[in-house]
């Protein structure tokens, strides 16, 4: 973080590690390889630097994920991964949310939820959008460990709930 921060590479730098994570969640084999501790350090270095130059990662990263492998610690990538995030965000002044609709909402919808996330929290707000037919209606917000439900399926489970209470 502190190389990456003399660089001015903080967002480049997430980004790599994103994509390097990715890339290893996606291909089950290539995380059993680096993930075991029965696999010798050296063959997760050079398949490391393989995958390193055919995505064209800096320097720094490709250090940074050999250290990884040297440690044995590549089994918790995707925790370091998230935790890296979650320090870059905070560093440059920003947050990350994800909104959940039954559908496709129009550009406007999504632009107005982040500038009253943005107003509210004094953050930039980098807001994902995913598709969940099952929540029926209405919205969920994920934001730092919160969630605010206002699906329909959500309050269909608290009428439920009061029902039976």
């Amino acid at each position: 973080l502190e190389l990456s921060r003399e660089e001015g590479s903080l967002a480049a730098s997430l980004q790599e590690v994103g994509s390097f994570t990715a890339v290893v969640q996606k291909h089950h084999d290539l995380k059993e390889l680096l993930s075991s501790l029965e696999i010798e350090t050296g063959k997760k270095e050079r398949v490391i630097t393989d995958l390193a130059s055919q995505m064209n990662l800096s320097k720094l990263i490709t250090h940074f994920l050999l250290v990884l492998a040297q440690k044995d610690r590549l089994a918790a990538l995707s925790d370091i991964a998230r935790e890296l995030t979650r320090l870059v965000d905070k560093e440059l002044g920003q947050a990350r949310a994800t909104l959940v609709a039954a559908s496709p909402m129009t550009p406007p919808v999504g632009e107005s939820i982040r500038r009253v996330l943005e107003s509210n929290t004094g953050r930039k707000i980098i807001l994902k959008e995913e598709i969940d037919p099952g929540i029926f209606g209405g919205l969920l917000l994920r934001m730092e460990g919160n969630l605010w439900d206002a699906s329909v399926k959500g309050e269909l489970q608290r009428i439920k709930e009061q029902m039976l209470a």
